[in-house]
């Protein structure tokens, strides 16, 4: 059959700036090996483009390898369609949960997909991330969609309320959050599937009586991870992943800086060398000044990660809240480094157990006197790193999820309507 992959303009690679585009990737080479015949399209005006255009320029050999997967691209813009006043909206809100995400997909959009499927003529359409699966939806599409969801909207915004953001701090804000909340449960209701990267989002779309649902996070290539060699100098770093794009790594970083490490600080003296992996672009100057005051390092972004991540470190994840799924925690497991994060983070990963791969904690306020266990233990730090090498193996591989994505797929598949049976066939027309 025919899979009509519809991604937004983000880069498809396993190292990108976000968890956007290695859990599209991971999803992508999934599909890839299925042996069905795939066709992209890329919903331009809604990612970064100069990240599209990087990738380009500086992973050639990560694009060529998805060309061969997907040999056909299409392109359709998705410009944002006019908002309706404040009283349409409240409207909307009261009686049709469908009408914000409905109406915002544009009619030329929806002309040039309609376009797209018509010469594609695809038995199912694969759309990674909300905006992608909402115009494959309400463009009035007759094509089974599967929605791989990577994140609820209105949850990050309740969360960035919470951390001082202006966002949620007015009725106006909150009304905003309703809408924004009931249009996200509204589509997902409405595709024929759902897969997400998060066991926890799996479980919250299934209670929305979302017709299938599936959890498939992200999935790497195993790397050649160099052992430390006995008698070698293995004091641990801290390091912490992630581009400040995120809120998760942003806001997870400004509290570990602001709660734990002055508590490292207190009960070592001198603490462990820390050490920030990730672009820093969209971090607030003061956090760049306190990894500075603080002794630590900012590498920027790293697309060799192998160079900065050596085993039997302390990797950490201080995001507080149970939203989304951890890209970067299969990355720490792969390179048998030692996980130390809050229990809400990981709820999210169900392979994550405490005290036999990572250890996870209650709070920040537990984390510090973790961390300065475990530096001073290696022989325990080398028992948990070991055995998140093996969980990687057995969970986030491409060939290790490879037969329950097939039986997934296949029950989208059985199903899904030909597309000449649904329309009919041209040459049957007069």
């Amino acid at each position: 059959m025919t899979i009509l992959f519809i991604t937004p303009d983000v880069p498809l690679t396993p190292d990108g700036f976000g968890g956007a585009s290695a859990l599209a990737y991971g999803h992508l080479e999934l599909l890839a090996h299925t042996g069905h015949t795939l066709v992209g399209l890329r919903i331009a005006g809604w990612g970064e483009a100069d990240e599209w255009a990087h990738y380009y320029d500086a992973q050639t050999t990560v694009w060529e390898r998805v060309r061969r997967w997907v040999p056909v691209w299409f392109e359709v813009d998705d410009p944002r369609s006019p908002d309706a006043g404040r009283w349409r909206r409240l409207v909307d809100a009261l009686l049709d949960a469908e009408a914000p995400t409905r109406d915002s997909v544009d009619a030329a959009t929806a002309d040039a997909i309609e376009d797209v499927v018509a010469r594609v003529q695809p038995d199912l359409i694969w759309a990674e991330h909300w905006r992608p699966a909402a115009v494959a939806v309400y463009a009035g599409v007759d094509v089974p969609v599967v929605y791989s969801h990577h994140d609820w909207r209105w949850r990050l915004a309740e969360v960035k309320a919470e951390h001082g953001a202006s966002e949620g701090s007015t009725w106006r804000d909150r009304y905003r959050i309703f809408r924004v909340r009931r249009a996200e449960e509204a589509l997902v209701q409405r595709v024929a599937a759902c897969v997400s990267g998060s066991v926890r989002e799996v479980e919250q779309m299934q209670a929305l009586d979302a017709r299938r649902v599936g959890y498939f996070p992200t999935t790497r290539r195993p790397t050649s991870v160099m052992r430390v060699a006995n008698g070698q100098d293995t004091a641990p770093r801290i390091v912490h992943l992630g581009s400040m794009q995120a809120t998760a790594s942003r806001e997870g970083l400004r509290r570990f800086l602001d709660v734990v490490w002055p508590q490292l600080e207190e009960q070592s003296g001198a603490p462990p060398s820390f050490w920030q992996i990730g672009s820093m672009d969209a971090a607030a100057p003061e956090l760049q000044h306190q990894i500075d005051a603080q002794g630590g390092r900012c590498t920027g972004y790293v697309q060799d990660l192998t160079t900065v991540l050596r085993p039997y470190d302390l990797h950490v994840i201080p995001w507080e809240h149970d939203t989304g799924t951890r890209t970067r925690a299969p990355i720490a497991f792969d390179r048998r480094q030692v996980v130390v994060a809050t229990r809400a983070a990981m709820a999210c990963m169900p392979e994550a157990r405490d005290g036999e791969n990572c250890v996870l904690v209650d709070d920040l306020d537990e984390m510090a006197s973790v961390l300065h266990a475990l530096y001073h233990d290696s022989a325990r730090r080398q028992c948990l790193g070991d055995a998140a090498r093996q969980t990687f193996l057995d969970a986030f591989t491409r060939e290790a999820m490879q037969p329950r994505f097939d039986r997934f797929l296949a029950n989208c598949l059985s199903t899904a309507v030909p597309f000449l049976e649904r329309v009919g066939d041209p040459e049957d027309s007069e």
